[in-house]
């Protein structure tokens, strides 16, 4: 019983990981567009 509550652990932490990383480049890639179109309309220039 324990081996089975052990794996399922894993496969839970695995699907929170690939979760978590998926969110932060989706975060990371929007203000990577953002900052591009405010230097494209002169914000930092």
């Amino acid at each position: 019983m324990e081996t089975f509550l052990e794996i399922i652990r894993g496969i839970v932490r695995g699907i929170v990981c690939e979760s978590s990383v998926f969110i932060f480049r989706k975060t990371v890639n929007d203000k990577k567009k953002t900052t591009q179109h405010l230097q494209a309309i002169g914000w930092f220039s």
